[in-house]
């Protein structure tokens, strides 16, 4: 598959083209933004870094993590496993709870 770079660009122009890949970023950056805003005031946000199209992401930290210091550390916590936006409200509120609790 990676020898052939031309089909690739080509499919996935393609892609783009329907317009699903589109929406779909667009809609998980807008949620990474709201979730951001909605985050506890306990906790200090970075700005939104807009990654590729697999990842968006925001730094978050409070005073307990600043005390050991953690404020650089990168923990790798799965927050959610299913993304569903006809249930958002819970779905947000999971995401808090489980960033709240490093877990």
């Amino acid at each position: 598959m990676a020898d052939d770079i031309q089909k690739c660009l080509e499919i996935y122009q393609e892609q783009l083209n329907n317009g699903y890949i589109r929406v779909a970023y667009v809609t998980l950056t807008k949620y990474v933004a709201e979730l951001k805003a909605n985050f506890p005031k306990a906790y200090t946000t970075s700005s939104v870094a807009f990654g590729y199209l697999y990842y968006t992401y925001f730094y978050f930290t409070n005073g307990y993590l600043k005390n050991k210091n953690l404020k650089y550390s990168i923990l790798e916590v799965i927050l959610e496993t299913k993304i569903d936006f006809s249930d958002k409200e819970n779905m947000t509120q999971n995401v808090i709870n489980r960033a709240g609790s490093g877990s």
